[in-house]
């Protein structure tokens, strides 16, 4: 609905607009088609309006039955087959330039016309026909007006297409008898569109006044009109279906075959059995707001021909069907529903509809309420009560708990994922029977669907284009997107998920669809993450190139492998400022992404091609260089992107004057700082950079007409020099002739000889004077269309101040757990027992770390006998003696020692793991001792030995000495 904070007057609005964008590189924007749809089996001509939209182009369908072909200047030739059924699909326009996010294109089994320019003259009102569906587009200030002839008594209603079909306008319907006389009007009746049903009293003319509310016009602010005669479906219950079987359904009404009256407001009703398809499809009725992704059902529509309804969307269930009974407004008369169901009704102003339903002990409830995320205008709300009966059969009420709005927005006030639906989950503490009330604060009549059930863990993906540079202005303002991927540019998807009950798991996400000039970064949403960018790289020497792609994400939901496609986003048109004007996005299938020829105009790359490498406490610090083809008019800001664990990025900011020279990125690895939840681990990232640049605009194709219009003004040059010599050569040629004809000096032989002569070589002269006349003819052509070109080149590239952003490549980076490394020793190192020794562990400093490191051992499970005290190394030393005692009950053989080192990096405590292996042994031999003494002194000699007879005789003379 229109709030009153929306209201904005005209003339500030054409301000805003003309005001809108800042300058950015450019990319397609299709801002409105007209006109708006198309007849089954039949071919319409549109126009586009937007810009940057090439004529030579192309039209992208969900559908394959849709084709198109370009006439020239923004036309299209639209075909629809006979076999495409009702309603809305998604138009998207593709380029040399790039492509555009899409917008409506609307079918119907009806005759297709456009509001002529007299319709704003109220004597020359149009006649509007029941089989007709009219086009038409609003006029600042100015209204259209539609004469239908009715028959007294007659059923009529007049349905208004515009926020249903990516219109701005806020359209509003007058409808006066011939007198002049309002009979009734409407201004929101579906979403933000007006539908008129009324009873004709008299036979004759009636009038019909179509303006916006607020007297705005022109492109964009279009509606599409039908009168219809035939049934008229306001609601069906219930609201949704398990698909593949027969189910029954009530619809209610106006002007419904066989209608029996329902009690209220001259409603009708009727029964019907429906065979639900198997095959569930997106909703084509009216747009699907970002928070109601992943919903899917079929389209219903009364009768055929001319006297078809309008059609309803039925969404799937996964649960059995209950319907409101209706008499349920005190607790005292809750309509008791099974577990799990899925129950559909509608809200009655100032009242609550109560349900009861019984819970076991221990185990989870969800209840849910879907009303917001159909109709839009209303606001649910629930109160779940407890009741325990007591002995004597009465009951004990407690409230478990309250629920309103779901406030969590993954998308922001570009893609709003919030709703007004209100989720309530618990836990049952006994067992018993709960009460629900369901009630609605904005007191409507609207439809709700209420599920109960167990907790199902699940996501749903949504993927956008980035939002382009100048977008964001402290929040206020948001810019329709293109697409225009430049040779080496980066660019990005913007990746959201929508988690249901308590699903916070890793998601894996891929690209499908691009090309091999892409290069597509495989990218994972992080645990607990609800959004990340999803970049891709386009080559140097891309062709050029558009087309559908798809992101596909993976994740492991309870031990089963769940795969979910992403809905894409886009905004319905730009706001300046979004505290003035509404922001309207929905969803839409598929996207597309376009690679263009031309050069992107700075990049910032880091100085090498390997990975970088630090530890958690070091930095890392990565030198970048910027490769620019445009000046760079003011400082450029440089940031990490999607760097797995960071919490507050670092960024550099370089003068504009210093882009020429190296500059070097930090990272701190901290995590006791900016909520930093760095890991070990390889890890990749981007880096963007953002600045002015001035850019000229297709540089290689002005390059290019400039490199032409020096070989055509060269060969123009050559052209002329060569027939100034080629004249003089044939007007010799001629002189000799003519002096060879009126010579007297020869004889007549001579004379003849001489003119044959002479007549030789002017013929070829003249020949190659002509034939030079003709290439200068070319020469001069070509030099007039080289001017042309280069003309348009020059215009076109003139140089224009532009905010632009850039994204590197991905960046790999490896962050080890510590700035040490443990060596491993080759050989166990063996110890005796009832020893103390030591066992020298090494290591590497990594990364600057200088600081001391303690050391430590732990044993296996069930050692003994074998005792390791704590060691370190003291600043810059990289051996640790760890002391080790072996007693002597310690067991033989080899054990494992796992080694922990720790230590601390610019405050960072950290600590690694190492191993050692030990061989216990038996303790060594102790040295050999001497022989031992006898027990027993020999045995003395029986007898002394027999003295000598004679002494020896004396010698003669003493021995000399010196």
């Amino acid at each position: 609905m229109r709030g009153s904070c929306y209201i904005i007057s005209w003339l500030f609005l054409i301000f805003i607009l003309e005001n809108l964008v800042e300058a950015q590189l450019p990319a397609p924007r299709l801002d409105s088609i007209f006109p708006m749809g198309g007849e089954v089996g039949e071919s319409v001509d549109i126009t586009l309006k937007g810009a940057d939209l090439t004529d030579e182009g192309q039209l992208f369908f969900n559908v394959p039955g849709i084709t198109s072909e370009p006439l020239g200047k923004g036309v299209f030739k639209v075909n629809v087959a006979e076999v495409v059924s009702s309603g809305s699909y998604d138009l998207r326009f593709g380029g040399k330039d790039g492509t555009t996010s899409p917008i409506s294109f609307t079918v119907s089994n009806r005759e297709e016309k456009i509001a002529p320019k007299e319709a704003t003259d109220k004597a020359k009102a149009v006649l509007l026909a029941d089989n007709v569906v009219m086009n038409g587009m609003m006029e600042q200030g100015k209204a259209h007006y539609y004469k239908i002839l009715v028959k007294n008594g007659g059923r009529y209603f007049i349905d208004c297409f515009a926020e249903r079909i990516d219109s701005r306008a806020d359209a509003l319907l007058v409808l006066t008898d011939s007198s002049g006389i309002e009979v009734t009007r409407s201004r929101e009746s579906i979403g933000g569109d007006p539908l008129i049903g009324f009873t004709s009293t008299s036979e004759g003319e009636y009038f019909l006044r179509v303006s916006d509310f607020l007297a705005r016009g022109g492109a964009g602010y279009n509606y599409r009109i039908q009168l219809r005669q035939g049934p008229q479906i306001d609601f069906v219950l219930p609201l949704s279906a398990q698909p593949g079987k027969t189910q029954s359904f009530q619809i209610f009404g106006k002007n419904l075959p066989d209608g029996v009256p329902s009690g209220e407001n001259g409603l009708e009703r009727i029964e019907v059995n429906i065979d639900v398809p198997t095959e569930m499809e997106r909703r084509k009725t009216m747009p699907m707001k970002p928070s109601g992704a992943g919903v899917k059902g079929f389209h219903y529509a009364l009768g055929e021909g001319n006297n078809i309804s309008n059609s309803v969307f039925i969404a799937q269930s996964n649960f059995p069907p209950v319907i409101d009974g209706g008499s349920n407004s005190s607790p005292e008369d809750a309509q008791e529903i099974p577990f799990p169901s899925e129950l559909s009704g509608r809200f009655y102003p100032d009242k609550k509809s109560w349900f009861s339903f019984n819970v076991e002990k221990d185990k989870e409830y969800v209840i849910e309420i879907i009303a917001h995320r159909l109709v839009s205008y209303c606001d649910p709300s629930i109160v779940v009560e407890k009741v325990i009966g007591d002995a004597e059969g009465k009951e004990k009420v407690s409230i478990i708990g309250k629920a309103d709005d779901q406030e969590a927005n993954v998308g922001g006030r570009r893609y709003p994922t919030n709703s007004r639906d209100p989720i309530y989950r618990f836990k049952a503490d006994i067992d018993c029977k709960v009460r629900v009330a369901v009630s609605d604060n904005f007191a409507t009549k609207a439809p709700f669907r209420m599920i109960i059930r167990e907790p199902r863990p699940d996501f749903d993906l949504l993927v956008s284009a980035s939002a382009p540079a100048g977008d964001n202005n402290k929040g206020k303002k948001i810019v329709r997107e293109g697409i225009a991927i430049r040779r080496g540019q980066v660019g990005n998807l913007d990746v959201y998920v929508l988690r249901r009950d308590g699903f916070d798991g890793e998601i894996e996400l891929q690209a499908q669809g691009f090309p091999e000039s892409f290069k597509v970064k495989t990218t994972k949403l992080e645990k607990g993450k609800n959004h990340c960018s999803l970049s891709f790289y386009n080559k140097e020497d891309a062709p050029a190139w558009v087309g559908k792609v798809k992101i596909v994400g993976e994740a492991d939901v309870q031990g089963t492998k769940i795969q979910k496609e992403a809905e894409s986003l886009t905004v319905n048109w730009s706001v300046n400022d979004a505290d003035q004007e509404r922001v309207i996005s929905r969803t839409s299938s598929g996207i597309t992404v376009a690679s263009i020829e031309e050069q992107t105009p700075m990049k910032v790359v880091p100085a090498e091609d390997k990975i970088w490498e630090s530890s958690l406490g070091g930095n890392l610090e990565i030198p970048i260089k910027f490769i620019t083809t445009s000046e760079i008019k003011d400082k450029v800001t440089i940031v990490p992107v999607n760097f797995p664990g960071m919490g507050k990025a670092p960024q550099i900011q370089v003068d504009k004057g210093k882009t020429k020279e190296s500059h070097k990125l930090i990272i701190p690895l901290l995590n006791n700082k900016d909520n930093n939840k760095y890991q070990e681990g390889t890890h990749q990232f981007v880096l963007r950079a953002s600045t002015k640049l001035g850019y000229r605009r297709d540089l290689q194709v002005f390059q290019i007409a400039e490199e032409q219009k020096k070989n055509a003004t060269k060969i123009l040059e050559e052209a002329k020099k060569t027939l100034g010599t080629l004249k003089k050569e044939f007007e010799s040629a001629r002189k000799s002739l003519n002096e060879a004809k009126s010579s007297s000096a020869e004889t007549e032989e001579e004379k003849k000889k001489k003119i044959t002569d002479a007549e030789s070589k002017v013929g070829p002269a003249e020949e190659s004077f002509k034939e030079a006349e003709k290439k200068l003819k070319e020469a001069e052509e070509k030099n007039k269309s080289a001017d042309q070109k280069l003309k348009q080149a020059t215009d076109r590239s003139k140089p224009k101040d532009v905010q632009f952003v850039s994204y590197s490549e991905p960046v790999t980076v490896k962050i080890e757990a510590c700035p040490i490394r443990l060596k491993d020793s080759k050989s166990p190192v063996e110890l005796g027992k009832g020893l103390k020794s030591k066992v020298v562990v090494n290591f590497d400093r990594l990364y600057g770390f200088a600081d001391s490191v303690s050391l430590s051992a732990k044993l296996p499970d069930g050692t003994k006998g074998v005792k390791v005290a704590e060691a370190s190394a003291n600043k810059d030393q990289s051996v640790i003696d760890l002391p080790i005692e072996i007693t002597a009950d310690a067991n033989l053989g080899s054990i494992q020692l796992e080694l922990i080192a720790k230590l601390k990096f610019n405050g960072i405590d950290l600590q690694t793991k190492g191993n050692v292996s030990i061989k216990i042994t038996e303790p060594p031999a102790a040295p050999e001792e001497p022989p031992a003494a006898p027990e027993e002194p020999p045995a003395a000699p029986e007898e002394p030995p027999a003295a000598p007879e004679e002494p020896p005789a004396a010698p003669e003379e003493p021995l000399a000495t010196n």
